[in-house]
């Protein structure tokens, strides 16, 4: 008989080839650049806004075309009657629309505005990607050291169980201990479980992000950690984000594009010019006559009133816009830079030897109940608290990093390049 093991080894190939079972996917493994560059190459987003360039740069290609209209050829041919009889008659018209009052000018600065703005918005979608990305990643290592510690408290919980056993066997503890202890191991180990369901969705999360295949394993190469502390000077870091925030350059570069629209609007209400030439022959003398020809369209009845209006209607929303976008960036900068102060406080609470005292807490409580140094009572108070308190430097670390985030998004690029 086959050996099982090699059964099943010959079972996966044959149906791996026949497309039956998917070969699990070798884990990846990414520090914070490799996710944020697989997110600039990948993310669905971005992709879409490049389009947006895309689509800017064909407009800006139309509108620099210097005569817009096609010329437009018209064809004559008809009978002539007369004392000399009758005779056939035709005729070729050839005539030119030219703009004269300088509407290409307007329609290549509103374009070339457009495109401006897109660019800008393509900048300030890196940017936002970006820093999602590192509050993403963030996230995803806090849920992964969350489920570390969560693996810890159960495997304590399992030797809390277990000396409460012995100690209840010896008669030195009674069975409201065991029970109590059974109790505490129940819920750390639903607890162990919600940890791992909250490390399996922010990993998915950042998955998306990255633009990655919903199976792929991700492993985090990186740490959360308390970066050096720079001076925050609120004044200086807003008109840093005036000056760098492409959202901001995005709603000018818009602004500029409705006024360059509303000159155009105005340019069109002028006379278009019709230059030409004509070819007519006349069969009964013989006669070929070439004339030119200059017309105007005469802005009588239609003087593009409403495309004026509506025009000048959209140059106000783009003005109030850009007055918009300054107020929400200042907002923006003082709430980041507030987050990101509280966030250093807290994490100098745990500076020193705070971390380390909570780590041996967790290691020393178990010995001191089985040697009968503390009840069981104590075991549970000291072992929640010391695991309490590494979740909560978690969170302060996790906290501290998405801050950091949030301020490179409020200044327009990376924490880095701040004024120390």
């Amino acid at each position: 008989m086959r050996n099982p093991e090699s059964l099943r080894r010959w079972l996966l190939v044959l149906l791996t080839g026949f497309g039956g079972v998917a070969p699990a996917s070798e884990p990846t493994t990414l520090t914070v650049d490799d996710a944020i560059r697989l997110a600039l190459e990948n993310n669905l987003q971005l992709r879409r806004v490049r389009n947006e360039v895309d689509a800017a740069q064909s407009r800006l290609k139309g509108a620099s075309v210097v005569i817009k209209d096609n010329p437009v050829i018209l064809g004559m041919v008809g009978p002539r009657s007369s004392v000399a009889g009758r005779s056939l008659d035709f005729g070729v018209e050839l005539l030119q629309p030219i703009e004269i009052a300088g509407q290409r000018g307007a329609r290549v600065d509103s374009a070339e505005a457009s495109q401006v703005a897109a660019l800008q918005r393509l900048a300030g979608t890196r940017v936002a990607l970006t820093a999602r990305v590192r509050e993403q990643f963030a996230r995803a290592l806090a849920a992964d050291q969350r489920l570390l510690i969560a693996r810890e408290a159960t495997t304590l919980a399992h030797q809390g169980r277990d000396a409460a056993d012995e100690r209840f066997r010896a008669g030195a503890a009674p069975l409201l201990e065991v029970n109590t202890a059974r109790v505490d191991l129940g819920r750390a180990v639903r607890q162990r479980a919600q940890m791992e369901q909250a490390r399996a969705l922010a990993f998915a999360e950042l998955g998306v992000f990255l633009g990655l295949p919903p199976a792929q394993e991700l492993t985090l190469n990186g740490d959360l950690k308390i970066p050096p502390s720079a001076e925050l000077r609120t004044e200086a870091l807003v008109e840093q984000a005036f000056s760098r925030r492409a959202e901001l350059k995005e709603a000018v570069a818009a602004r500029e594009s409705a006024q360059a629209e509303e000159r155009l609007s105005i340019r069109e209400s002028f006379p278009t010019a019709r230059v030409g030439l004509t070819f007519a022959h006349e069969q009964e003398t013989q006669a070929t006559i070439v004339k030119g020809v200059l017309g105007f369209d005469l802005p009588v009845f239609n003087q593009n009133a409403g495309h004026r209006a509506l025009a000048a209607v959209r140059v106000r929303q783009a003005e109030l816009a850009v007055d918009a976008m300054r107020q929400q960036v200042g907002l923006q900068v003082v709430t980041a830079v507030a987050r990101l102060r509280a966030s250093q406080a807290a994490a100098e609470g745990y500076a020193g030897e705070v971390v380390k005292a909570m780590e041996e807490n967790m290691e020393l409580v178990t010995e001191s109940y089985r040697a009968g140094k503390i009840d069981f009572l104590e075991l549970v108070v000291i072992r929640n608290q010391a695991i309490a308190a590494r979740r909560e430097h978690i969170d302060v670390l996790e906290e501290l990093s998405i801050a950091a985030a949030e301020l490179e998004l409020a200044l327009g690029g990376p924490a880095g390049e701040l004024e120390q």
